[in-house]
């Protein structure tokens, strides 16, 4: 695993990343630094290998050996901002002559360019910049002028036109069509979770401890009349929980993702489409697991109607509030940090509950305020979780002589419900997780917008 990794390792390794495309152009930066000599010869004779399989490798290195400086083709130097050379490298000894900088014998010429740059061989380094740059000036005019040059254009450029092709077939010929890169995709993600499952166990077995202690709070309260406004309110924790659980999580994890995805896209390894819809495949199982151990362990414990039909309504608006909770994390991530989000989903989701119909009944906002609740998904969750445990159903147990809120339309009433019917309820929820989903499409499409400009 990466982590177990030394550096020289995690270098070669983010190197070989790259590689891996087989990019038409490599950009690498100090590549040797921090590897022995065995590691920087393998290194720059892999780069070697692709530069003669049609790469073209740039690099910055410093201090090279006189192996690796062989595999050279051309050479820039550069000191103080200044190019002190720029042409072939079988040309530079010859350059730095002209300046009296003449490199001993069997001399490392890597070592003896930068002992001339730093000043050790002498500080009359203005007329080694004005040499290499006439040399590099008659170089181009003498291309420019010379005899043939119109045949060098025309072969160079159909050699540049068939090479282009050639790269970009190569390109094309590699491109996956949707279904591989996702076949791909889903292979590393389920690859990703067995490797990394610690949040997952934790996610799991959050839900499993929260939903014990939930039901020995409200243990057997689902069919008591006299007990029916905590039973409400156990309802309504149902959906606290399961949204905060599953939204914080996202929102702490999906900025990192998304820096990595932004690499991975700008390589061109993949598509968004690709991996957006792996992503949302992948979640999904851990979302419905989570969202109905704990339905289950709550919905029997604490004493609900044990009618399949209720059970698969509650079960439903429970596993759409899960969704939900991980689409607004995973769209808050994506607009912004982890710190920034921490704070956004409970700022902007508590005015969302408000609006639920719990604290105040939706019949007692005031006119201006209630069209408002339209737009909270946690009134219809709400509602649909009230609905399917109290409607059309029969009167309730009472322990003393008389309870008022026996009847189950009596409850409801109470509630100022019902306001829609339930499978209206549903296809709002559903149709709020598409909108976060093409929410969050929309603006990570901004973000590579943003990232190749």
């Amino acid at each position: 695993m990466v982590n177990k990794l030394s550096g020289g390792e995690r270098r070669r390794l983010s190197i070989g990343i790259e590689m891996v495309s087989k990019p038409p152009l490599l950009l690498l930066d100090e590549p040797t630094s921090g590897l022995d000599s065995v590691a920087s010869n393998q290194l720059i004779n892999t780069l070697y290998n692709m530069a003669k399989e049609n790469c073209t490798v740039v690099c910055a290195i410093h201090q090279p050996s006189s192996q690796m400086i062989s595999q050279f083709d051309d050479i820039i130097v550069l000191s103080h901002g200044r190019c002190m050379y720029c042409g072939p490298k079988d040309k530079i000894l010859n350059t730095f002559s002209k300046a009296d900088f003449v490199c001993p014998n069997f001399y490392n010429i890597a070592e003896f360019v930068l002992e001339v740059i730093t000043g050790q061989r002498g500080e009359n380094l203005d007329n080694l910049y004005e040499i290499s740059r006439t040399e590099y000036e008659k170089t181009k005019l003498q291309k420019n002028h010379s005899s043939d040059d119109t045949n060098i254009s025309t072969t160079s450029k159909h050699s540049f036109e068939t090479n282009t092709s050639h790269v970009l077939t190569n390109n094309i010929k590699q491109k996956l069509s949707t279904c591989q890169q996702q076949k791909i995709l889903f292979l590393r993600a389920f690859i990703s979770i067995k490797r990394d499952n610690t949040l997952t166990k934790l996610r799991f077995v959050a839900h499993i401890i929260v939903a014990l202690l939930l039901s020995m709070m409200f243990y057997d309260f689902g069919n008591d009349a006299d007990k029916v406004n905590s039973n409400v309110a156990c309802l309504f924790f149902f959906l606290l929980f399961l949204f905060f659980s599953n939204s914080m999580p996202a929102v702490q994890m999906f900025p990192t993702e998304a820096a990595v995805f932004l690499q991975e896209y700008l390589n061109n390894w993949y598509d968004l489409k690709s991996y957006y819809s792996v992503k949302i495949l992948t979640d999904l199982p851990m979302q419905v697991l989570c969202a109905s151990c704990f339905t289950v362990i709550t919905y029997y414990m604490t004493g609900q109607p044990m009618e399949y039909n209720r059970i698969l309504q509650v079960w439903g608006v429970c596993v759409l509030i899960t969704i939900i909770g991980q689409t607004v994390g995973i769209l808050t991530g994506a607009a912004f940090n982890t710190e920034i989000g921490i704070f956004l989903i409970p700022a902007l989701s508590i005015p969302l509950l408000l609006f639920a119909g719990f604290f105040l009944k939706l019949g007692e906002m005031s006119e201006y305020l209630q069209p408002l609740g339209c737009l909270s998904f946690f009134r219809y969750a709400f509602e649909g979780m009230v609905q399917a445990i109290y409607s059309d159903r029969d009167n309730l147990s009472c322990s003393t002589i008389y309870c008022y809120l026996q009847s189950p339309s009596t409850i409801l009433a109470m509630m100022d419900m019902p306001t829609i019917s339930f499978h209206f309820i549903l296809i709002i929820l559903g149709f709020w997780i598409i909108c976060l989903h093409i929410i969050t499409y929309v603006i990570l499409c901004f973000k590579i917008y943003y990232a190749r400009k």
